[in-house]
């Protein structure tokens, strides 16, 4: 990630949810991207692309993740859920693993009060009157951009676990003793967690996220806008052909 330039401030929120433009909040569009040609660079190694995001309308991650705590709590504590007695001759039987299985089963709580607490997730994330990001195609790729303050992140748009979208997920800030604070996404369906800057998994057992390098051209705060683009180490073959 790249971090804006200074000249972009931090706008109070007027309601539960405003969007970096101020007012009411906005609603994400798939944006496509724009048709200039990726250009080289030498220094950072990266065929750099623009794309039609504009980093000030991207939602504000730490703006986000506060109405989604409040949505969140709102619905209340999770109840616990109704218990069978367990007895001695209640032990489930031994399965043996069928040979040549196939991808893994998605992980689902045994405990009935996780499993309340997923489905309170899940269900305040409906409630929620914006995406926590924006997904755009760029040069093929389905990628999903995330902002928290001045910093901008880029991803591929779906979770390597089993494919939901990460800007329908969780998105916020947690405090590392090592690593300092760290902004991550949580996928909607089976909540794995990434880290957003490196994506490594956080929550979770599943590949890594795959990440790519942000910067900032056409910077005007007075027009508010800061164009992103994304740095790719390759292309896709076809790009050159023909």
């Amino acid at each position: 990630s790249r971090a804006l330039p200074q000249l972009l401030p931090r706008r109070r929120s007027k309601g539960p949810m405003s969007s970096a433009l101020g007012g009411t909040a906005w609603q994400p569009q798939a944006a496509a991207a724009a048709e200039a040609p990726p250009v080289w660079d030498e220094a950072s190694g990266r065929f750099w692309c623009r794309t039609r995001v504009n980093a000030y309308e991207l939602p504000d991650g730490c703006d986000w993740q506060r109405a989604f705590r409040d949505v969140l709590g709102a619905q209340g504590p999770p109840r616990a859920g109704r218990r069978l007695q367990a007895h001695a001759s209640d032990a489930p039987a031994q399965i043996p693993p069928r040979e040549g299985a196939g991808r893994r089963l998605a992980r689902f709580p045994s405990d009935p009060d996780k499993r309340t607490a997923r489905a309170a997730h899940t269900a305040a994330l409906l409630q929620m009157p914006c995406h926590a990001g924006v997904q755009a195609l760029v040069q093929g790729r389905a990628l999903a951009f995330f902002r928290f303050g001045g910093r901008v992140f880029a991803s591929e748009a779906r979770c390597p676990h089993q494919g939901a979208s990460l800007c329908e997920g969780e998105v916020g800030e947690i405090e590392d003793l090592v690593d300092g604070r760290r902004c991550y996404v949580t996928c909607p369906v089976h909540k794995m967690q990434f880290d957003l800057a490196d994506g490594s998994v956080l929550e979770g057992s599943c590949p890594p996220l795959r990440t790519y390098g942000v910067r900032i051209s056409e910077a005007d705060e007075v027009r508010r806008v800061a164009m992103v683009e994304v740095g790719f180490e390759a292309l896709a073959s076809e790009y050159f052909v023909g």
